[in-house]
C-alpha cells in the first residue's frame, strides 16, 4: 500500500465520520504534501468549507457550531506518542493553523 493511498484514506474516513456522510471529494480536504499534517477538515453547520468564500453561504445571524479535523497519517508498524506531544512538529502545525 502506498503512502498517499493511505493518507487518502485517512483523510476520507475522518471527514466522513465529521460529516455523518460520506465525503464526495477526497482532494477537498488533503493539504498536498503539507509536512505533518495530510488533511484539514472544516465542518460549519455540517457543511464542508473547502474555501474562504464558503463561509458567505452562512448569514450573518445564523449560529455557527464548528468542526475542524486534523490528519496525520503513518504506515508505519509501531505508535509513537513522541510525534504528539506539544512541541511536536503536527502540533505546532495545528497552533499556527488556529
Amino acid at each position: 500500500m502506498t503512502l498517499t493511498f493511505f493518507e487518502d484514506f485517512a483523510n476520507y474516513v475522518v471527514a466522513s465520520n465529521l460529516l455523518e456522510e460520506e465525503l464526495d471529494n477526497i482532494n477537498s480536504v488533503s493539504t498536498n504534501k503539507a509536512p505533518g499534517i495530510d488533511g484539514i477538515v472544516i465542518i460549519v453547520n455540517n457543511r464542508l468549507v473547502t474555501e474562504e468564500s464558503d463561509l458567505a453561504k452562512f448569514g450573518p445571524t445564523e449560529p455557527i457550531k464548528i468542526k475542524i479535523g486534523f490528519v496525520q497519517s503513518t504506515i508505519q508498524n509501531s505508535f509513537d506518542g513522541q510525534k504528539f506531544y506539544s512541541n511536536s512538529k503536527p502540533q505546532r502545525l495545528i497552533q499556527e493553523f488556529l
